[in-house]
């Protein structure tokens, strides 16, 4: 009877240590809710970066984190299986599809990825003077918020017959888990070409301080575009050109001395003897241009030079003395 009793009062003890257990287990638990905006900045995916309360258990890696400046897309019910593990309750809502976690990044600079591919190019044809443009959109580079904001080009294919590039660009430098990037573009051969350093009035003369230089691509100039300063020098625009910008051989003429209907000095040199006229210019001509003058007395037409703003020198035919003369 004594030895019953015992066996009972044993059996009790242990229902009321399990009941307690279970008790202060259902106490432990912790009830936790889901963060928005998600950002993490370490290569790994805490527990406590995807549930508020989480950060009362212990650190518990539940991913990997994506490479910086992208995204991941999480599991919830298979986060709230993880969070249930570490007696964490949480119920992802019916609508909850993923959970969307970001890291945190530096952006290298774009000026600085494209000094590191013309260095590149320089290297790939040292001789050539060659502007870089970059197929699409510019490549935004990410790298860790505690690391170097630094690209290096570890490998550049360039054709210089067509002159496109594909460039293998990491960054950080130097660093072997560092993303690398494919930029592709095309790389033009450049030249200088002379142009207007400030706006010239038609019919004024272009003197040489007025002229600059211009870089511009090779394959911009045409054939009508003025590539030699000596065809600026001297001559005189026919329109309004703009400063700083290529110009047409047609847009140029030599300057005016005599204009259309002027009244001109016509000039007639033979054996030391100079005969003048009065004479009215029948067409527009610069210095050394053939023009045609009208006398004014006897109304013939004769051709000569303009050697002066308003002077001509007429032909030496000796006839063309009486036609001055009359």
């Amino acid at each position: 009877m004594i030895a019953m009793s015992r066996t009972i009062a044993a059996l009790i003890a242990a229902v009321l240590m399990t009941v307690a257990a279970a008790a202060a287990a259902a106490t432990d638990i912790i009830d936790a809710t889901m963060k928005h905006g998600i950002v993490v900045d370490r290569p790994t995916i805490l527990l406590s970066d995807v549930l508020e309360g989480a950060d009362a258990r212990e650190d518990v890696v539940i991913a990997r984190a994506p490479m910086p400046g992208d995204k991941v897309a999480l599991n919830p019910l298979a986060v709230a299986r993880i969070a249930g593990r570490h007696r964490i309750r949480w119920m992802p809502p019916a609508n909850l599809h993923r959970i969307m976690v970001r890291r945190a990044s530096q952006i290298v600079d774009a000026g600085q990825v494209l000094t590191e591919i013309e260095l590149a190019l320089m290297d790939a044809a040292p001789q050539a003077d060659l502007e870089i443009e970059l197929a699409g959109r510019r490549p935004t580079l990410h790298v860790a918020t505690d690391a170097d904001p630094s690209v290096q080009v570890e490998s550049m294919d360039y054709d210089r017959r067509t002159g496109r590039f594909t460039a293998i660009v990491a960054a950080p430098a130097d660093d072997p888990s560092a993303q690398r990037h494919k930029i592709h573009g095309r790389a033009w051969p450049m030249t200088e070409v002379p142009v207007l350093s400030r706006a010239i009035r038609p019919g004024d003369e272009i003197m040489p301080q007025d002229v600059g230089w211009q870089r511009v691509r090779e394959d911009r100039v045409r054939r009508q575009n003025v590539v030699d300063i000596a065809e600026l020098v001297g001559m005189s625009p026919k329109r309004s050109i703009p400063a700083n910008r290529m110009v047409r051989v047609s847009d140029l003429r030599r300057p005016v001395m005599v204009a259309k209907g002027d009244i001109v000095t016509m000039v007639f040199l033979t054996n030391g003897l100079t005969l003048t006229a009065s004479g009215r210019a029948i067409e527009d001509g610069g210095r050394n241009a053939v023009v045609r003058v009208m006398n004014e007395r006897s109304r013939m037409i004769v051709e000569g030079r303009v050697t002066a703003p308003g002077r001509v020198s007429v032909g030496e035919a000796a006839h063309r003395l009486s036609q001055l003369q009359d």
